[in-house]
């Protein structure tokens, strides 16, 4: 959300920036006609001092209002989620009256719908689709019995899926290349790479450059998602554009792109899909490449500038 300033508290804890932010408004760092809040699925009360534009660009589930029926949250959060959701709810049905909201993808839209009552475009998020592209030859030269996970260090993740995905297929390699995020959760999967059976076959990349990224997915055959209820899953789509088959968990935004026939409910499923993932054609690689293509930036920033054009000329248009 560059150009804002987001309220901070001296304990820097998340939750408390957020909450902090419903009574403090977000100020604009810079004086414009249009902002434009990346961010507002965590901090959405901006409102300029002088009488700007503001569109919402949502990439994931707003955190607003605070679910308090929740059981995976702290209870202190819960009691801060009931007695401020009113104040929450009546603040953003201000600010909603004249944003201008779009959703990276339908399950987000429609996370919004029911959480903020509100309508949005969906603009599906660029991918650098030409850095991970493929062509015939790289198809190939491919290591088809290589599978790939690609994530920040978080337990939603799920990347201890992969360790057992690569336990019970003897001879394919796993390459996990992750971000750290959450020191704890990584040094569980490192633990469990350790004690696994197939330890030898799997390969650890930390914080790989998108150059290295983009290498790693070319040479393998198949990438897979494990994380349920993705908002999007850019991720897929920059492994899909490397000539993989994704395997995905068959919720969230996901569902919208990837093919069912690599979309499962259950491991049992999901290992299934795998070896037949593993023995898949060229002719079922290059189509996954022409899917990724529709998610190329160049169609972001037409769709983009399209509804900045139609918002600024009328922006009860969009709602």
């Amino acid at each position: 959300m560059s150009g804002f300033k987001i309220p901070r508290l001296v304990s820097g804890i998340p939750e408390c920036d957020l909450l902090r932010s419903i009574f403090v408004n977000v100020k604009p760092a810079v004086d414009a006609d249009l902002y434009i809040n990346t961010m507002a699925y965590s901090f959405p009360f901006i409102k300029p001092d002088k009488e700007g534009s503001l569109i919402m660009y949502l990439g994931r589930v707003p955190a607003l209002p605070i679910d308090s029926d929740r059981k995976d949250i702290h209870y202190l959060k819960k009691t801060f989620g009931r007695m401020l959701n009113p104040l929450v709810i009546k603040r953003l049905d201000k600010i909603l009256e004249r944003t201008g909201i779009i959703a990276t993808s339908n399950y987000v839209r429609n996370s919004l719908l029911d959480r903020w009552k509100v309508n949005a475009e969906v603009i599906y998020p660029p991918v650098d689709v030409d850095q991970y592209k493929c062509t015939i030859e790289d198809i190939l030269r491919k290591d088809v019995k290589s599978i790939a996970l690609v994530g920040r260090f978080e337990p939603f993740k799920r990347f201890e899926t992969g360790i057992l995905v690569a336990e019970k297929i003897d001879d394919c390699e796993l390459h996990i290349l992750g971000g750290r995020e959450n020191d704890t959760y990584l040094e569980f999967i490192k633990s469990i790479i350790r004690e696994s059976s197939a330890s030898g076959r799997i390969k650890l990349y930390m914080q790989a450059p998108l150059e290295e990224r983009a290498i790693v997915l070319r040479g393998c055959g198949v990438y897979l998602h494990p994380a349920r209820d993705e908002d999007f899953g850019i991720s897929i789509v920059e492994a899909m554009a490397a000539g993989c088959i994704p395997i995905v968990h068959n919720s969230g935004g996901p569902r919208e792109f990837v093919p069912e026939k690599w979309r499962y409910d259950s491991f049992e499923e999901c290992l299934t899909k795998v070896r037949e993932a593993l023995r898949a054609s060229l002719e079922e690689r290059l189509s996954m490449i022409r899917m990724a293509e529709k998610f190329h930036e160049s169609y972001f920033k037409e769709a983009l500038t399209r509804f900045i054009n139609k918002y600024l000329v009328s922006p009860e248009m969009i709602k």
